[in-house]
């Protein structure tokens, strides 16, 4: 049991003003009345023996003495130590892994940090101090826990390497936090190659050297100008001012296998980044582009770059109606431009059933349309149907006229956004399902409808008998039905050593490379990949064709940049160190006191009768 406010004791002297009072309180003497009456009249009540009143003063007095001490212990702030928490002085040692510490060949930054933490454990062992050990990159992880053994944090820091991703002092900090919370004295040091404008309580050891310099492409791009690519490359050199030689070789140009290699020098001005543009490359389409800087450094990871294929991936869609509506080719126009920056889609209108194609296209729909058979590779809308493939779990039951409103029934991506109340039709085809589920409905009459496992969607309306045309709606409709069905491998081409990426796919499979080794990936799923280089990634598409992209997995520019200052805030390394360490019993002492308060007043009143 400790105290946490020692000046509570004061109340103690109250006790002391309890014992004078008790002193000090007058008595009362018996006197012999000679009135007969009165006598009798006492002979009525009870009468207490003497010694009984005694034992209860006593009681009395010795209970509100511990009402005091209660009250004392209160104002103290008590609390009880609890088993197993070590208040002894410990040190907590916090190693960068970040990228930027890869820096230098033998004597790298990292390496030194290791050995400046191996001397330090060394001291704080001699002195009796426990050692723990985090390292830290964009997580932090204990990978060594109240050691006091110096050989066994050799080994740890033997086998441990560092990454190539951002640092997260914010991370450290939670987990620190954590670990205070059994362990509130212990020392915190940080071994990295970062300035920071706050340390707060944490001591931070540079192992970063004066003469060291970093030359780095920070960024780079290919963007249509004109109809031909201009490639954006942002440069920086760290540490000193250097002449660089930067050379863009692109591959693939303009449909052929055909390369180009282009040198620029550049005077790159110390720590300031430095755009460089190449321009009038006559190049309009190309599979790869690398850029590299000629000049060697300690950190060559951050020397190169590589921008993926400039093509896009062609979506084909086509539309077939006997009397194809403008509305559904403006929605359709619009879904392109749309999702331009991914895809290239175009739409091929056909309005005779027997000249449509059953395979080659990414989308079908058909409107209108006495269709015997599914196509056999991509998804597919069925607009008032006249029938429906008998393999497509969903049949016609009726045709229904006369003035319809609608409502939503299960949830699905198609109908998402959509304000299905404003939707009015005077004519519906109700729809029987054998399988898939419903998504909009008149009462209990299903007019749309999802086979997820034939990827097939059915819309009992005739667009001519409808509004729905007309409505903000229907394009958003025809985009929930494209974003359902066709999706980009991944939003960007570009990412950072340890940065999330979501894969996604409109196949039926996908796979990554890494190491050489193909891993299937379940789609959607979200990964990060620790390691810089380009990567390959396959999607088997439903008509079994292959689909291959490259992704560029870089460090972060923040960790090519040498000695920065970080200006992080003052509650960014603050520590959080609760040195109570134990378990206030505030309400059970409040319990106690009210139960001896209530005690008082028994006792009391049980003296007076």
């Amino acid at each position: 049991m400790r105290f946490l406010t020692p000046l509570g004791f004061i109340a103690l002297i109250s006790i002391i003003i309890l014992l004078l009072i008790h002193l000090i309180k007058p008595t009362y003497k018996s006197k012999v009345i000679t009135s007969t009456y009165i006598w009798q009249e006492s002979l009525k009540y009870k009468k207490t023996p003497k010694h009984d009143n005694k034992i209860k003063s006593i009681l009395i007095l010795a209970n509100q003495i511990l009402i005091c001490l209660l009250i004392t212990l209160i104002l103290a702030t008590t609390v009880l130590n609890l088993q197993g928490i070590d208040n002894s002085n410990q040190s907590i040692f916090v190693l960068d892994a970040s990228a930027s510490m890869n820096y230098g060949s033998d004597a790298t930054r990292f390496n030194r940090a290791k050995e400046l933490l191996k001397n330090k454990a060394l001291e704080s062992l001699n002195a009796n101090k426990p050692v723990s050990i985090i390292k830290l990159s964009k997580k932090a992880t204990v990978i060594a826990n109240k050691e006091r053994n110096i050989d066994t944090i050799s080994e740890i820091l033997a086998k441990t390497l560092p990454t190539y991703e951002e640092d997260s002092i914010e991370e450290a900090v939670k987990l620190l936090n954590v670990t205070l919370k059994a362990n509130p004295n212990s020392e915190v040091s940080l071994f990295t190659d970062k300035n920071f404008t706050n340390e707060g309580e944490i001591k931070v050891y540079n192992v970063a050297l004066e003469n060291e310099n970093n030359y780095a492409i920070l960024d780079a791009k290919g963007m249509l100008v004109d109809n031909y690519y201009e490639f954006i490359v942002d440069v920086a050199s760290y540490g000193e001012d250097s002449f660089l030689t930067v050379i863009l070789d692109v591959n693939g140009i303009n449909e052929s296998t055909e390369s180009k290699q282009i040198k620029m020098r550049v005077n790159a001005k110390k720590d300031r980044p430095t755009r460089l543009k190449f321009t009038n490359t006559e190049i309009y389409e190309f599979t790869s582009a690398s850029i590299k800087i000629l000049e060697a450094d300690g950190l060559p990871i951050d020397n190169s770059y590589y921008i993926p294929n400039s093509k896009k991936d062609e979506i084909k869609i086509q539309y077939c109606s006997k009397k194809p509506n403008n509305f559904f080719v403006g929605a359709l126009e619009a879904v392109g431009n749309t999702h331009s920056d991914f895809f290239d889609v175009s739409v091929d209108t056909v309005t005779e059933l027997e000249k449509a194609e059953n395979k080659g296209y990414d989308l079908y729909i058909y409107e209108h349309m006495d269709l015997r058979s599914l196509p056999s590779d991509g998804a597919v809308m069925l607009v008032n149907p006249e029938t429906l493939p008998s393999d497509s779990g969903i049949k016609i039951y009726e045709t229904k006229s006369g003035n319809f409103t609608f409502t939503k029934a299960e949830e699905s991506k198609l109908t998402d956004n959509l304000d299905i109340s404003k939707i009015e039709a005077i004519e519906y085809k109700r729809l029987m399902l054998n399988e898939g589920k419903a998504l909009i409905k008149h009462l209990d009459d299903v007019i749309l409808a999802l086979n997820e496992s034939k990827r097939l969607v059915v819309l009992g309306l005739n667009l001519n008998k409808s509004n729905l045309p007309l409505l903000l709606d229907f394009p958003l409709f025809i985009n929930n039905f494209f974003e359902n069905y066709i999706v980009p491998i991944t939003l960007k081409k570009t990412y950072n050593a340890g940065e999330e990426i979501s894969f996604n796919s409109r196949g039926k499979a996908l796979s990554i490379k890494i190491d050489g080794k193909p891993t299937r990936i379940e789609f959607p799923k979200t990964l990060s990949i620790a390691k810089p280089g380009i990567y390959e990634v396959n999607e088997t598409l439903y008509s079994n064709k292959r689909n291959t992209k490259k992704l560029f997995i870089k460090i972060s520019a923040t960790e090519s940049s040498f000695n920065p200052l970080v200006k992080n805030s003052d509650t960014s390394m603050k520590l959080v160190r609760d040195r109570s360490n134990g378990y206030d019993i505030y309400l059970y002492l409040g319990l106690a006191l009210f139960s001896l308060l209530l005690l008082d007043r028994l006792l009391k009143q049980s003296k007076k009768m």
